[in-house]
């Protein structure tokens, strides 16, 4: 018996053997050259990303689960002008059974390295992003270990060993650089269905964007959209040696080794505009040391009201959030207040449309 098996089994392998060779014999002969795929290539890129500028070096098949096909010394610009690659790499997946009918057809394609360059449109109007839409989710793409230099009005900056990777047909997007990673999956709008962020490193900021933290902070973010225009997040910065958000250069900074929200923000959409018209924090909580506050708000369509409570406040801290409500005076005489604490302290604050109209009612025990 076992030498029936061991024979069937020769068999099936000279059989299968014989069927690749023959499919293999097929496809050479009727799956177009590489100087024939060129044009078709070339065509199609220029299509799928409107490009006015491409041009490829070289053009070489391989195999690596799927069958690529290779282009070296990429370099391509789009027709608007925002998106530029020099001295880029370019592979593209196709289908071996499309070939073997003589067609071509790409299912993924992977850029990678050279210098890529990126003026990002001013979406401040609302309807800057989803008009990338088409473009972006036009086929599965991945950018990998690029340096990316961008623009946004007036600020710019550089990013080492960029990477992107885009699931067109879930709408999902992924971004990394050192100190950063993003995911998130998308509806037609471009607004997040579910996103996640991780922020280890802020050098990569413009300083403009860099200013207001001070120290080395790390952060996570999530977000999930719960329902129509309505998110739940939730994010959590922490800091080993302490770090401060910059609330007021030179008067007033949080300084903080730990803070958590969880948050509901509710939008409403006008044309291609999308307003916030409600957030919901509950709660902020923030600690520093032994001091800590927990803080819960609400903001509707201007109307702000929040109730924070204090475990314990150190009044040096304390006093330290007070400076911006006088000049040097006032601060000479916050400095000298060193000692002492409060503990049990609520604060509540409402501020109606008319800030002027505000009322404050605040309690401590």
């Amino acid at each position: 018996m076992p030498r029936r098996w061991v024979a069937a089994a020769r068999r099936m392998a000279v059989l299968m053997i014989f069927g690749l060779t023959l499919l293999g014999a097929w496809i050479y002969w009727h799956a177009p050259t590489l100087n024939e795929l060129r044009p078709q290539i070339q065509r199609y890129l220029q299509h799928q990303y409107d490009l006015s500028e491409l041009s490829m070096g070289d053009l070489s098949w391989y195999w690596a689960g799927y069958l690529w096909l290779r282009a070296d010394d990429l370099s391509l610009a789009t027709r608007d002008g925002r998106l530029r690659l020099e001295h880029g790499h370019l592979a593209i997946r196709v289908s071996i059974w499309d070939l073997a009918f003589g067609t071509w057809r790409p299912n993924r394609i992977d850029l990678s390295n050279g210098e890529l360059s990126l003026s990002l449109p001013d979406t401040s109007g609302g309807g800057g992003l989803p008009a990338l839409a088409p473009m972006l989710f036009a086929q599965d793409l991945a950018i990998r270990d690029t340096r990316l230099t961008w623009r946004l009005a007036d600020m710019h900056g550089q990013l080492a060993h960029f990477s992107l990777n885009i699931d067109a047909s879930a709408r999902g997007i992924e971004l990394t650089w050192p100190g950063m990673q993003l995911k998130a999956r998308l509806d037609a709008d471009l607004l997040p269905k579910k996103l996640s962020m991780a922020v280890t490193d802020l050098s990569w900021l413009p300083p403009a964007l860099r200013r207001p933290f001070r120290g080395k902070p790390a952060a996570t973010l999530r977000l999930d959209e719960v329902d129509s225009h309505r998110w739940q997040a939730s994010l959590t910065a922490h800091a080993e040696q302490g770090a401060a958000i910059v609330l007021k250069p030179d008067a007033m900074e949080l300084d903080f080794q730990q803070l958590k929200l969880d948050a509901v923000v509710v939008a409403d959409r006008q044309g291609s505009t999308l307003n916030i018209r409600e957030i919901h924090i509950a709660p902020l909580q923030w600690a520093l040391g032994n001091n800590s506050v927990s803080l819960t708000a609400s903001w509707n369509a201007g109307l702000l009201e929040a109730t924070a409570t204090a475990g314990r406040l150190d009044m040096p801290v304390l006093w330290g959030w007070l400076r911006p409500l006088g000049g040097p005076g006032w601060h000479h005489w916050l400095a000298r207040m060193r000692h002492g604490g409060a503990t049990h302290v609520v604060a509540k604050l409402a501020l109606p449309r008319d800030f002027f109209d505000a009322s404050t009612q605040v309690s401590s025990g």
